[in-house]
């Protein structure tokens, strides 16, 4: 099987699984996609996108995550980014797969594009394991989706992705 109809059963399946993951989870999710897509040696990053980061919300400039990161003294506490106007509404997964930038979360494989499930998305590209520590901020996240979830998600990913 391919790995972009990989990744799409992937997403279907956890959401099968998981139907809260993109209430909490995303960031988790995107982390261990983006941990198994750099294990097989695919580029991937991972995307923030936010209501906030719309590029002409009241004449407001969306920062840079790679400018801010220079001003966050906790890379992996949520708060700080966001003291620093980086919103976590959702997270995805940007990799290069034939040549071509692909966007990724568990609504599938799309294009890359300045969006991602109608957020627009920040300029700029956390690194996998900045993703991970932000994700392992449990109080900083929606508790409508239960961690106790995590163990399944990491299944499904090992399942699809290794």
């Amino acid at each position: 099987m391919r790995l972009i109809d990989k990744l799409n059963r992937l997403g279907q399946t956890t959401k099968g699984y998981c139907p809260d993951v993109n209430n909490g989870g995303c960031a988790i999710f995107a982390t261990l996609v983006g941990r198994a897509l750099l294990a097989k040696g695919i580029v991937a990053q991972v995307i923030v996108a936010s209501r906030w980061a719309h590029p002409d919300e009241q004449s407001w400039v969306a920062p840079h995550i790679d400018k801010v990161r220079k001003e966050i003294r906790r890379p992996g506490n949520v708060h700080d980014w966001n003291i620093n106007s980086v919103f976590f509404d959702h997270v995805g997964v940007e990799f290069i797969y034939n040549g071509t930038v692909w966007h990724y979360d568990t609504d599938g494989v799309h294009s890359a594009s300045k969006k991602l499930d109608n957020l627009y998305i920040y300029p700029g590209r956390l690194r996998v394991r900045e993703a991970g520590a932000i994700a392992g901020m449990i109080p900083a996240w929606n508790d409508q989706f239960p961690r106790s979830q995590i163990p399944t998600i990491k299944q499904l990913v090992n399942k699809y992705l290794n």
